[in-house]
């Protein structure tokens, strides 16, 4: 599961303000990789790991200072010397580490809600930050248009072919250079969507299992005693509703129905699935499906398709 999930979770529940520690360098290896973050709230509250457990003190002491500072700061790791002096340890930790602190508090929060809130709709959101002048606002910008953040200057042309041009998930995070300036961008994707149907005995455990693997899930079942939170507690959506969907051959199946969240009912065969997308209210988005009422598990996956 991506950190920035369970990070921006922590941001929306945190009741004052805190700092939010992102690596947006790897030289050499580590545990963690860039677009990796943490959450360091001002109780001391701490919500991810940027490192195998070596780093995480030695962060979250700079973050009071960054804290109390309101300013941004940029700390760097030397993992790769073993000697009483440096941060090696010799144990997969070898490599040199940069880490971006930036304080979290009032508008900027609000910026870090609507992020969450994008990618909670299913949307690809693209941020980019001036490493040259860290006293400037980051810029988003989600895969339907909106902007937010605070950031004054044009967006470059590069910016928005990163957003748009950039296949599902595989956006690498990282320092990039733009006109002789140096700027750090992160690609932060939804959670994928998996859709289970059946909610026998065995749903459950698969449900808890497919969320601590980072899905979003949805499970689909015609009882109601079955599909429901007191059955399949760790889902995130229940569907239960039947209704017929008309193809575009004007002829009618009973497959599948959504209710007023526009969720996914039921399964779809073959050309069907191209359906999900618009059912689901996403674009283009991964789904995968599971059945759990047969010994053949089916996984599949939504290709892109011209709204």
């Amino acid at each position: 599961m991506e950190s920035s999930h369970a990070v921006l979770e922590a941001i929306a529940a945190a009741p004052g303000d805190g700092v939010l520690a992102i690596i947006i360098s790897v030289e050499g290896s580590a545990y963690q990789k860039e677009g990796t973050c943490m959450w360091i709230g001002a109780n001391g509250e701490t919500v991810g790991l940027l490192s195998g457990g070596c780093l995480e003190e030695a962060v979250a002491a700079y973050a009071r200072d960054v804290l109390a500072n309101r300013q941004v700061a940029a700390v760097s790791f030397d993992l790769r010397t073993e000697d009483d002096l440096s941060w090696g340890q010799g144990a997969g930790c070898n490599g040199l580490v940069h880490i971006w602190l930036e304080p979290v508090t009032s508008d900027a929060k609000l910026d870090w809600l609507a992020l969450k809130h994008c990618l909670d709709r299913g949307e690809h959101v693209l941020m980019v930050r001036s490493i040259m002048y860290p006293d400037e606002r980051p810029f988003f910008q989600s895969e339907t248009g909106e902007q937010f953040g605070g950031c004054r200057r044009t967006p470059h042309r590069e910016w928005r072919e990163w957003l748009h041009k950039t296949p599902f998930y595989q956006g690498r995070s990282g320092l990039y250079e733009v006109d002789g300036e140096t700027f750090y961008v992160q690609h932060f994707w939804p959670k994928p969507r998996l859709v289970i149907f059946g909610a026998g005995p065995d749903a459950p455990p698969l449900v808890a299992a497919a969320k601590a693997a980072g899905f979003s899930v949805t499970v689909s079942d015609w009882r109601p005693a079955f599909c429901h939170p007191s059955h399949v507690s760790d889902a995130d959506e229940w569907a239960k509703r039947w209704a017929p969907i008309t193809h575009g051959n004007g002829k009618s199946r009973r497959f599948g129905r959504r209710d007023e969240r526009r969720s996914v009912r039921t399964g779809a065969e073959n050309d069907e699935a191209r359906l999900w997308p618009k059912v689901l209210n996403v674009k283009c988005f991964p789904v995968h499906f599971v059945q759990t009422a047969s010994p053949l598990i089916k996984r599949r996956f939504v290709k892109p398709f011209a709204p």
